[in-house]
């Protein structure tokens, strides 16, 4: 008999715990709803508020010279204020319309569609020119002297080696090989040569 009883308490036990588990789990659940929201609304001349339909989303996409290094994008209307922001490795969500991307001192314009991914190569838009760097002479390993190519800040934008050109957007860099650091002035079309 006290064995009956003592089965009937722990299933009894059981019981409980599992009801509430079961509680516990449900409410759970229903906190992690999120109250639904409602449209924004705008008030008509009339005082009725008029629904605004939502603003459709695609992605842009900007492709830097150097696919390896990150540089920011930053994306405004006309008006000059910033409607989105990303980085040059990926996609990223802009409104639907006209814009001026602005990347590496570098702005243009570009038109998304709605639901559409639009592509833009920075190097295409703007040109690029180059930077040569020979190494100092009498160096024993002149085509391999490692070269890092920086904007003012310090920002690492590229790098490469001595034996060959580095392709670069237009503008004003600080390349730096071993010990020695110069500005240097790259155009469009053109290859800047830094003399040892």
């Amino acid at each position: 008999m006290n064995e009956e009883r003592s089965n009937s308490r722990a299933r009894w036990v059981v019981v409980i715990v599992i009801l509430v588990v079961l509680v516990l789990l449900l409410l759970a659940k229903c906190a992690d709803r999120a109250e639904p929201t409602l449209p924004e609304t705008d008030k008509h001349e009339s005082g009725i508020a008029a629904v605004q339909p939502p603003v459709f989303s695609g992605e842009l996409r900007v492709v830097s010279t150097d696919g390896s290094y990150l540089h920011e994008v930053v994306v405004k209307n006309a008006e000059g204020e910033t409607v989105a922001t990303g980085d040059t490795t990926n996609p990223f969500p802009v409104p639907e319309g006209t814009f001026t991307v602005h990347v590496q001192g570098h702005a243009f314009p570009v038109t998304v569609d709605r639901d559409a991914t639009v592509s833009v190569s920075v190097q295409e838009i703007v040109g690029l020119g180059k930077l040569s760097m020979p190494a100092p002479a009498g160096h024993p390993y002149p085509f391999i002297v490692p070269i890092v190519v920086t904007d003012i800040e310090g920002n690492k934008i590229a790098e490469g080696r001595s034996g060959s050109a580095i392709d670069l957007l237009p503008g004003t860099y600080l390349a730096t090989q071993e010990d020695r650091t110069v500005q240097v002035e790259i155009r469009k079309g053109e290859t800047t040569r830094v003399e040892p």
